[in-house]
């Protein structure tokens, strides 16, 4: 997710809590935030989730995860940020 300007340091995690940075040259963590939190109408079937994460600061950005998230939650998760992350780069 470097290619997107994610960067995430695998080894400093210790539970369910991830701590992720993100550089933009034009976005914020809190912009990030507020897109994964938003639906759309307009988006692909497959990327309307509501993402619930924290954005600390500028760059930083928290995100728990807990038992009743499945892994089918997490691909959704990640195909959803994908897709955000693809129309921050191309903006």
């Amino acid at each position: 997710m470097n290619n997107y300007g994610i960067m995430i340091d695998a080894t400093a995690v210790e539970s369910n809590i991830l701590y992720f940075n993100f550089h933009h040259k034009s976005w914020s963590a809190f912009d990030l935030q507020n897109r994964l939190e938003s639906v759309s109408d307009n988006d692909p079937l497959k990327t309307r989730v509501f993402v619930k994460v924290l954005a600390y600061d500028s760059e930083t950005i928290r995100a728990v995860l807990h038992h009743q998230i499945s892994s089918d939650d997490v691909q959704a998760i990640l195909v959803k940020l994908q897709f955000v992350l693809e129309k921050f780069t191309s903006q």
